[in-house]
């Protein structure tokens, strides 16, 4: 298994349904001039979800994953499989609105609005 981190600017964002691909552009100068590698990353699950819902054009993110490549007339193309991803920075402030950020947080409140704790007061130790 071959790790890959990368940080980059978002290209373009498919969800195709079980998966949702991703372009990132990674730029790099070398000596005095600049050049722009693309990588495609797949998603699966849950961070497919999450990435197709929070991912936008023009995105920082930081994507780590696992090295992948498929092989046609003797090319190999790169994948990242994403493990784990972050948007760094939004595209001209474009955040998500504050109904998806409850949406997205739903999980974690109580029938009363409350955050749930994942310890009960009387556990604690101390």
């Amino acid at each position: 298994m071959h790790k890959a981190t990368i940080s980059g600017r978002v290209g373009s964002v498919k969800d195709l349904g079980k998966f949702t691909k991703v372009s990132i552009a990674v730029t790099e100068k070398v000596k005095s001039e600049e050049r722009t590698l693309w990588f495609d990353c797949i998603a699966f699950g849950k961070t497919a979800e999450n990435l197709s819902k929070f991912a936008q054009v023009g995105n920082k993110i930081l994507v780590d994953g696992e090295l992948s490549y498929n092989q046609k007339e003797n090319i190999k193309y790169y994948n990242i499989i994403i493990s784990n991803f972050e948007i760094m920075a939004w595209k001209k402030n474009e955040k998500p609105n504050d109904v998806e950020q409850k949406e997205a947080a739903a999980d974690f409140l109580d029938d009363e609005g409350s955050y749930l704790s994942a310890f009960d007061d009387d556990n604690i130790p101390f």
